[in-house]
């Protein structure tokens, strides 16, 4: 996702002339820096990113924390409201989305 400006449009084109009949999905799969704590009450000026919340309570999520179950405690006992950025860059996004048009296939 990233670096799909750097060639996924032709990658995309040659896997399609090559296999003509298959079935092409473009994932964007997420990571725990999709995540944000909302800072006010709607969600719409500020936010802080999940891992940062988490290392403030002590834990390292970049090393086995997000596993830990005391991480999973604070987010059950938390009372903040939480957000989805899906990522971020629309022009990123577009992209993907663009090649995946251009060659039939889906977008997950």
């Amino acid at each position: 996702y990233m670096r799909a400006h750097e060639g996924i449009a032709t990658l995309a084109r040659r896997i399609r002339e090559r296999f003509p009949d298959a079935m092409l999905i473009f994932l964007m799969n997420w990571n725990p820096t999709n995540i944000h704590r909302c800072i006010d009450e709607d969600c719409t000026s500020d936010d802080e990113l999940m891992l940062n919340w988490v290392k403030d309570h002590g834990f390292d999520i970049q090393n086995g924390g997000l596993l830990h179950p005391k991480v999973h405690q604070l987010f059950e006992e938390s009372t903040d409201t939480w957000s989805w950025h899906s990522w971020g860059l629309e022009s990123k996004r577009n992209i993907i989305y663009q090649a995946s048009h251009d060659v039939g296939g889906f977008v997950s």
